[in-house]
């Protein structure tokens, strides 16, 4: 059975202002669409994927266990309840912020 990889990454926006983020990976790119963002990040991902997998053993190891810093992690994680909280209490917010899986090709 072939299971294939998925990555975590949140995305955050407004608007023409849109940056994606791939939590496992460490790596964010800056969109004017939601769309847009999630297109270019999982072309990110999959050219930095490509490139760990052409390093020696130890250093693709390394790369391909990669995590963003706590911080990081925590203000996308803070970002996504905060809006939905504001969901669930009804407010409308400018700001959308969401989490979502990618394939990964390793």
């Amino acid at each position: 059975m072939n299971v294939q990889r998925t990555v975590l990454c949140f995305i955050h926006g407004n608007g023409l202002k849109w940056e994606a983020a791939c939590l496992d990976f460490d790596l964010s790119v800056a969109a004017s669409s939601e769309d847009e963002a999630k297109e270019s990040l999982a072309r990110a991902i999959r050219l930095y994927v490509l490139g760990a997998m052409n390093e020696d053993k130890a250093t693709r190891e390394r790369l391909l266990n990669r995590r963003a810093p706590l911080q990081t992690q925590l203000l996308f994680r803070f970002r996504l309840a905060r809006s939905r909280f504001a969901r669930l209490l009804g407010r409308k917010q400018e700001e959308r912020d969401r989490r979502f899986r990618l394939p990964c090709p390793a």
